[in-house]
């Protein structure tokens, strides 16, 4: 299907289009519903960094290639279809709405602008963020949700994950014209590293970086992958930490089956019935992605259902004991890599 066309992507069933591989996708840029929002935040760059020319490209996930002044958008914002089939898959679409991408675009630029200048190996970058070389681990970090030494601007206090993202979200906050960093940080440790950043963008705005266009990696342009596999890989990457069974844990708030109780809800009915609301709170309230937190979920309702447990309680205290349960499971996800059993 090389030939496809953006009229025709819109009307593929998903089967036929998890066959097509990326590179045959029909996608352009300018030529999506997104090239409003992208404009608008090169616009804000061009007016604080007037020389600085970072490379946009399509790929299959947020990035900036390590080294060059380039960002990826993910090739599955650019179509409405695309973005459909995301949330099919993964139960959300990172950068849908337009104000997230406009603050995922910000912080990829920010990696970028670092790419350009190299400005993490200067000694003052290090004291004002701390060390490059410290371990990598932007899934397992455990955030101090109250620490005014960060911005907030990402979801899970995504500064604090490494020197590396604290730099990206003070840059991106330092770009938004609307952010009133000045006011809103006045009293917070994180002021210093937007002055910083200021500091850095009077000495950058007179000169002149161009990231030349080239292939780069998982440009979607050169990916053979189809759809199909794609999301294989993407899920299993999700999905690839998760508890052993805390049959304790649900005898706790469900009770076995009781042939003097015929008419009791079965547990496993109960939390597919109120799956769609437990996500979605879930994923508000922990910053957590819904395709981990429902792959959680389905494991614990088949475990209900193979327990056999019923729900003995009323509603509204069974509800707040699920929740109770599932919030610490991924509280302690959020916080460690790992689900752990309850005490």
């Amino acid at each position: 299907m090389s030939n496809l066309n953006w009229n025709e992507l819109s009307k593929l069933p998903d089967e036929d289009l998890l066959a097509i591989r990326i590179k045959d996708l029909p996608l352009k840029l300018e030529e999506s519903d997104l090239w409003p929002s992208i404009q608008i935040v090169m616009t804000e760059l061009n007016s604080a960094l007037p020389e600085f020319q970072p490379y946009l490209f399509i790929g299959d996930e947020w990035f900036s290639p390590e080294g060059v002044a380039a960002v990826s958008i993910p090739f599955f914002l650019l179509h409405p279809r695309l973005r459909q089939l995301e949330r099919t898959k993964v139960l959300e679409c990172e950068g849908e709405d337009d104000l997230e991408f406009k603050k995922l675009l910000r912080h990829e630029l920010g990696h970028a602008l670092d790419h350009a200048f190299k400005l993490s190996r200067r000694r003052t970058w290090e004291k004002t963020f701390g060390s490059p070389q410290k371990e990598y681990q932007p899934d397992t970090y455990r955030p101090r949700p109250y620490s005014r030494n960060y911005v907030l601007h990402l979801k899970r206090w995504y500064a604090q994950s490494h020197p590396d993202e604290d730099f990206a979200e003070t840059f991106a906050v330092w770009l938004n014209p609307q952010s009133e960093w000045k006011a809103t940080y006045r009293k917070w440790g994180a002021l210093k590293k937007l002055e910083y950043l200021e500091t850095i963008g009077k000495e950058l705005r007179k000169k002149t970086f161009k990231q030349k266009s080239a292939r780069m990696i998982s440009e979607s342009r050169y990916l053979n992958s189809s759809l199909a596999v794609y999301y294989q890989k993407k899920i299993r990457y999700n999905e690839e930490d998760y508890p052993d069974f805390f049959d304790r844990d649900l005898l706790r708030i469900f009770s076995r089956k009781n042939p003097e109780e015929p008419k009791a809800e079965l547990a496993f009915q109960f939390m597919k019935r109120t799956r769609k609301y437990l996500l979605s709170s879930l994923s508000l309230w922990t910053g957590e992605k819904k395709v981990t937190i429902n792959e959680l979920l389905l494991r614990l309702i088949e475990r209900c259902r193979e327990l056999e447990l019923i729900v003995s309680k009323s509603e509204a205290e069974t509800a707040s004991e699920v929740s109770a349960f599932l919030t610490t499971l991924v509280s302690h996800y959020l916080f460690t890599g790992h689900f752990r059993r309850t005490v």
